[in-house]
């Protein structure tokens, strides 16, 4: 994308802990009281990155978190865990876009063409994947190569067209501390699996859907 002058573009693992955080906060934000909280205006522009590298995630709906409103006579509690679900939902949909973001150096909509996503979406299935990349990470991320697959992967999961099709924040979470650590283990020498050795399409519905730690900044 265009950064502007003076801009430095992030290197591979910068964005790749970034997104970490993000996921981490997020899918905190969604396993708290009995997950039925959601941020609901998710965007890049409100993850904040402190002076360690880390991201946080803000503007999110105080009202909620403060005082959550309990479902009226009229309004069952099977119709608001209902309601919950789609926002959380909405929520993936959200980071995946940011997931986005990050891989590809594009903003969300650029001067009303296609949107991301779609883009996205129809450049993976005429198979020029490798087109969807920032070319900065490819200039700098030489042998991360499977490790941006991966995380491309992820992204397509949380924009799935249909909300029940997207996953967990917290199977989010799971996914991208695993790509972490193949690069981690790359970096120290090892052999990384080949990412058509490893599908997290089939794997995700088999990862724990514990809560992550996370401390807000």
């Amino acid at each position: 994308g265009n950064r502007g002058p003076g801009r430095i573009p992030l290197e591979w693992t910068s964005r790749l802990q970034l997104a970490l955080g993000a996921a981490k906060g997020l899918a905190y934000l969604h396993g708290t009281s009995n997950s039925t909280l959601s941020h609901q205006h998710l965007t890049s522009s409100n993850i904040l990155v402190d002076g360690e590298g880390n991201a946080c995630i803000s503007d999110f709906a105080l009202l909620e978190l403060v005082s959550p409103s309990p479902p009226s006579s009229s309004f069952s509690s099977g119709s608001h865990a209902a309601v919950a679900e789609t926002r959380q939902r909405s929520d993936v949909y959200s980071f995946g876009i940011i997931l986005l973001e990050i891989l590809t150096g594009r903003p969300e909509v650029v001067h009303g063409e296609e949107d991301l996503a779609k883009w996205v979406q129809t450049v993976v299935r005429e198979e020029w994947t490798s087109e969807v990349f920032d070319i900065e990470l490819t200039r700098r991320g030489k042998g991360a190569e499977d490790e941006m697959f991966a995380l491309l992967q992820v992204a397509l999961l949380c924009v799935a067209q249909e909300p029940k099709d997207r996953p967990r924040m917290a199977v989010v979470y799971k996914m991208i501390e695993d790509i972490r650590e193949r690069g981690n283990r790359r970096s120290r020498g090892s052999l990384s699996p080949s990412l058509h050795d490893h599908s997290y399409e089939s794997s995700s519905p088999g990862l724990s859907d514990d809560t992550p730690t996370f401390t807000s900044c």
